[in-house]
């Protein structure tokens, strides 16, 4: 249902419909490679190719000044 993903009600979904890793993405940098589309084309624009930058941003607003590059962004903090 349009809208329970930006109210964090679906268990598999982030807010901002990004998803949760899965058991094969244990650490961020797989996550981010399965999550975040490749150019097929030169100069193809993508929206989700900014995934990186969404989930970042994301962490930090959840965790704040503990979500740091150092530690992934607290990406360990996710369930998986």
């Amino acid at each position: 249902i349009q809208g329970l993903t930006d109210l964090g009600l679906m268990s598999n979904l982030l807010p901002g419909y990004m998803t949760l890793p899965n058991e094969a993405e244990q650490d961020f940098d797989a996550y981010i490679k399965a999550r975040a589309p490749q150019a097929l084309r030169p100069n193809q624009l993508s929206y989700w190719s900014n995934y990186k930058k969404f989930h970042v941003s994301f962490m930090k607003s959840w965790w704040g000044d503990a979500a740091t590059q150092e530690n992934n962004f607290a990406f360990d903090y996710l369930p998986k």
